[in-house]
């Protein structure tokens, strides 16, 4: 059998528990804890500014690449 919490996680007061998962004493607690305790929400698919891929300004043909290459070397 799995133990019930005695303590509620914000308050630390003794509380009264019928179920495992309980880990806080009202639900004022509860708000009061995850006030202070808020992770950074990132919406999904949302990158942020430093990790957005650089785009080309246009696509180059095979022709083209191979004019710039050449242009490389020649210099």
């Amino acid at each position: 059998m799995f133990d019930k919490k005695e303590s509620c996680e914000y308050c630390k007061q003794k509380m009264d528990s019928k179920y495992r998962n309980k880990r806080f004493c009202q639900p004022k607690c509860r708000v009061y804890w995850n006030r202070e305790n808020k992770k950074p929400q990132v919406k999904p698919g949302v990158l942020l500014q430093k990790e957005l891929p650089q785009k080309p300004e246009k696509e180059l043909t095979k022709l083209e690449l191979f004019k710039l290459m050449k242009n490389q070397y020649e210099k």
